[in-house]
């Protein structure tokens, strides 16, 4: 066995693999760097290791780099990641060491073109991908998602409807100024004569529902003093447990966005919003984005 590592710079270790036993030749199409936080990986396709491989290791842990046609795969898994190595090319690969500044949180402001629903094995895992800067380059986890539009936590959303305060995005607390203005953002993204998405008219119908409540106030003072008697006969020894997992829509498409995040495998890791605008064009039209056929369609309203 036999391992070769050409550490060229802090950063980026290449390591090439080879096969086990005395004078075996090394495999140059067998090659893991350390580049981006994490390691990128890459082999000749092999189906079965690239099944595995989306088994084994959340989605929040690799990246599919298409330019490239090369796996990222988080640090934290790289224990899993040199056992599909070695069970699926007959390689035993020992790690390039990463060194450097590990995921430091910065705040930065990017414009998001399309946040997909979030996708995930469970509530804790599931995140949503946002397409910025010309590809697949960030991703907003759905407990991050959840802060920013008001909406209960996974645990408790699947236990209890969903208020006509998180239909719109705000809590028992918005001014009817800011329920408007919420209405009006929440109401452009999904019109169905816009968004083409399948549960566009849907969502509509809800956020228009939901509106009219909250801006009249006799109806909204009731609908206040039902939620809190839910509240009070909502206990949590009442709460059962959670067995499925659906995943959650963002009341928003798109957006230019200030955040607090950090980079791994290459992608922007949204760990707070701090701010969510609208995109305006130079004639003062409002982008819209959804979600049609096999990619995201914009509009300007």
């Amino acid at each position: 066995m036999a391992i070769f590592i050409d550490q060229g710079t802090q950063n980026q270790g290449i390591l090439f693999a080879c096969g086990r036993g005395s004078g075996t030749a090394v495999r140059p199409d067998v090659r893991v760097l350390a580049e981006s936080g994490g390691y990128k990986v890459l082999t000749p396709f092999n189906r079965n290791f690239v099944d595995a491989l989306k088994i084994e290791i959340p989605t929040t842990g690799r990246k599919w780099e298409p330019t490239s046609k090369c796996w990222y795969v988080s640090e934290t898994h790289g224990a899993k990641l040199k056992e599909l190595i070695d069970s699926h090319y007959g390689v035993d690969v020992q790690m390039p060491v990463i060194l450097g500044a590990k995921n430091a949180s910065f705040e930065t402001t990017f414009q998001a073109d399309y946040v997909a629903n979030c996708k995930g094995d469970s509530p804790e895992l599931a995140a949503a991908s946002v397409h910025c800067n010309g590809g697949w380059n960030a991703r907003i986890p759905e407990k991050v998602l959840r802060v920013w539009f008001k909406q209960a936590a996974a645990s408790e959303a699947a236990n209890a409807p969903q208020t006509l305060y998180a239909v719109l995005g705000c809590d028992e607390k918005s001014s009817d100024l800011e329920i408007k203005k919420a209405f009006k953002r929440a109401a452009r993204q999904w019109h169905p004569d816009l968004c083409k998405e399948p549960e566009a008219r849907d969502m509509f119908e809800r956020i228009k529902a939901a509106s009219e409540v909250l801006l009249d106030v006799i109806r909204r003072a009731k609908y206040n003093a039902g939620l809190a008697f839910e509240k009070m006969a909502r206990s949590p020894k009442s709460r059962h447990h959670v067995s499925r997992y659906a995943s959650f829509t963002p009341i928003l498409r798109c957006g230019k966005l200030t955040v607090k995040g950090r980079v791994d495998l290459g992608m922007l890791i949204v760990e707070e919003i701090l701010k969510w605008d609208d995109i305006e064009n130079e004639i003062g039209q409002t982008m819209v984005s959804f979600w049609a056929g096999d990619n995201y369609s914009v509009m300007w309203v």
